[in-house]
């Protein structure tokens, strides 16, 4: 590997850390939306199916969703009805 292959890597790793850093820095809420929204996107489940689409985000290692569910079923349940934001709560 030459210098310019070696910097050019060094380059792109650090864009790999800063969003990285950026996605953890994103408020919990934020990334519980974006969360369920990945799910919905793939249009596998019914979104009331609050088992089912806590097992495949499980499964795809969206961690704050799975712990949303398991802590606020109800709260899930109202925001898929209604997708106001004050529902998800830590």
């Amino acid at each position: 590997m030459n210098k310019s292959e070696n910097n050019e890597n060094k380059v792109k790793n650090n864009q790999e850390e800063t969003e990285a850093t950026q996605e953890d820095r994103k408020p919990w809420r934020d990334r519980v939306i974006e969360q369920i929204m990945i799910i919905r996107d793939e249009g596998h489940f019914n979104m009331f199916d609050a088992n089912g689409v806590q097992r495949r985000a499980y499964e795809k290692d969206l961690f704050e969703l799975v712990t949303f569910i398991d802590a606020n079923k109800s709260n899930y349940g109202k925001f898929i009805m209604t997708g106001d934001p004050e529902l998800i709560t830590e």
